[in-house]
């Protein structure tokens, strides 16, 4: 099960930036944080920060806050590849091509 952070990592946090994953809104903003970070300005924003988490989760979607940026490169590569491989996967269906089962 994923976790989410608690109201305390997001107080330790103010003045800091911190990234999460990119979640299911693709508006401007969203996709800003996602790529460059956000820095948690003061209380209510952490506060904030961790009710918009909480209310993600409930939903199923977890963003995945954290301290380096590390998985955003890791996240961009896998989400190419998998663009990639639903491009070819559609153009061969749409060529008549399906994959078979081959015993090694």
């Amino acid at each position: 099960m994923e976790k989410t952070k608690s109201l305390k990592w997001f107080l330790d946090r103010i003045g800091k930036r911190i990234w999460r994953d990119r979640g299911t809104c693709t508006c401007p903003v969203c996709e800003e944080v996602y790529k460059n970070g956000i820095i948690i300005r003061d209380e209510f924003h952490a506060k904030y920060l961790h009710m918009i988490e909480q209310d993600f989760a409930i939903e199923g979607v977890f963003l995945n806050y954290r301290d380096s940026q590390i998985y955003y490169h890791l996240a961009e590569e896998i989400e190419n590849e998998r663009q990639l491989q639903k491009e070819q996967d559609q153009e061969d269906s749409d060529n008549g091509v399906y994959e078979t089962e081959t015993e090694l």
